[in-house]
């Protein structure tokens, strides 16, 4: 898993990274040796209460973005717990919105399907990495000659997009200070 934290530092502007599970405790990190390993238990507990109290007050949320001077520390939640990355307050946005779903989703599927965990173990310490072998795929050869027909894939309609809901607040709609309908 700390691989999987680790390209997330590929980005121009992170810091690190740190994976909490939902109850605040530290499974993974890859920061800068400056943050001990005893702060993350409390802000990992933090940032699980945030997502929290804001479910409970407006609604589900999967991500946060923390700004602070000079940093931002964004977190995502799901599945198995939460994702959470130290970057400067000039980086792309979007770029680290891409890379950390990414990441996140490889994560949660090495925790649901039970896989080694290699990141740090209950007392902070690092964990021992362990190496998989993983097969190769096999290469497909081509037709040998025009006779041969290569299987097109079935194409599909689009499926159609989903319609807004209708707004249900009676919140008026202002433009300029000015009421609008």
């Amino acid at each position: 898993m700390a691989n999987y934290l680790a390209t997330l530092k590929d980005i121009p502007g992170v810091e690190g990274s740190f994976f909490t599970d939902k109850d605040g405790h530290l499974v993974a990190k890859e920061m800068p040796p400056l943050f001990s390993s005893e702060i993350f238990e409390e802000l990992g507990r933090r940032i699980g209460s945030l997502f929290e109290a804001l479910a409970s007050q407006l609604g589900d949320y999967d991500e946060i973005l923390l700004k602070m001077e000079g940093y931002w520390i964004y977190s995502k939640l799901g599945g198995e717990g939460i994702l959470n990355v130290l970057s400067h307050d000039n980086m792309n946005y979007p770029a680290l919105r891409m890379a950390t779903t990414v990441a996140f989703n490889h994560i949660n599927s090495v925790l649901q399907t039970g896989g080694e965990l290699n990141g740090v173990n209950g007392n902070g310490a690092p964990a021992p990495v362990s190496h998989k072998v993983v097969p190769s795929i096999p290469k497909m050869n081509p037709p040998q000659n025009a006779e041969q027909e290569v299987s097109k894939p079935e194409l599909r309609p689009a499926p159609r997009a989903a319609q807004p809901a209708p707004r249900t607040t009676s919140r008026p709609r202002l433009y300029r200070g000015r009421r609008i309908e």
